[in-house]
């Protein structure tokens, strides 16, 4: 998105990125435990270096309400989880 509003820009310090995403959800507790998950998010992504970057990836996925084995009363449930990694490029 960065890209898209400002251009291409390799010297660029911060990286806005929203994705949406669709996946598998496997639990290996229950037997039926296997469904379909859309999912949405976003990337962040912030240039220390020409060789190191760091990553902040906040995301979220939506299964069906007994994917866990419990049933509250609702349609689905939420998995949220924020993710912090470190880009290493060697080249």
């Amino acid at each position: 998105m960065s890209n898209d509003l400002h251009g291409y820009n390799y010297n660029r310090t911060y990286n806005f990125i929203p994705f949406a995403s669709i996946g598998l959800i496997v639990g290996l507790d229950h037997a039926k435990a296997t469904c379909l998950s859309p999912g949405m998010g976003i990337l962040q992504t912030f240039r220390l270096n020409d060789h190191l970057d760091i990553h902040l990836d906040l995301r979220g996925n939506i299964h069906g309400d007994g994917f866990d084995g419990e049933y509250g009363g609702r349609d689905f449930d939420v998995t949220l989880a924020a993710l912090l990694g470190i880009n290493l490029k060697l080249w």
